[in-house]
């Protein structure tokens, strides 16, 4: 929510959407942020089976999710 100037509350996909639509985000970080908010919420329901290298894999995404949104913003 902070990098998109929503702060202080969880922030739905949907929500999320909406404001990337807003901002003029690109189709196609749009997509690759509603992929990743799924896994997201995937993985919080089974975090006991996320491997150590599941979750640098999913560090890595966020990292690479928040340098092209920014570029956009």
């Amino acid at each position: 929510g902070d990098k998109l100037d929503l702060k202080g509350r969880a922030l739905t996909a949907k929500e999320i959407s909406s404001e990337l639509n807003r901002l003029k985000i690109s189709q196609d970080l749009r997509s690759e942020l509603e992929s990743f908010t799924r896994t997201m919420e995937e993985t919080q329901y089974a975090a006991h089976d996320v491997t150590a290298d599941r979750k640098l894999v999913l560090i890595e995404k966020m990292k690479m999710l928040a340098r092209e949104l920014e570029k956009q913003c």
